[in-house]
């Protein structure tokens, strides 16, 4: 959208670090106000634990929901080839 405006960005290693450290304080954020947020449930999944065992990740899901939805429908759709950023992450997050 930015390139579109026809703003120049300045696409420097030391921007990519700065937006990775926003980033990552955001999600921090978030995940502590979930967890104080009373009658609020959290079901974290990492997505490479998702790509290797998409059925695993549909039971936790199925039980998170109280049982709700079809655990073979939610294990076919995930789609390992449609992966986008080609590599692992050996990081949790």
């Amino acid at each position: 959208m930015l390139l579109r405006r026809g703003a120049v960005i300045d696409d420097s290693p030391a921007r990519n670090t700065r937006l990775k450290t926003e980033y990552g304080r955001i999600v921090l954020s978030v995940k502590k106000m979930l967890e104080n947020r009373a009658g609020t449930r959290v079901l974290r999944l990492h997505r490479d634990a998702v790509l290797a065992d998409p059925r695993g990740a549909a039971e936790a899901i199925h039980g998170f929901l109280g049982g709700f939805g079809e655990i073979d429908a939610m294990a076919a759709a995930v789609k390992p080839e449609l992966n986008r950023q080609g590599h692992r992450r050996t990081t949790g997050a």
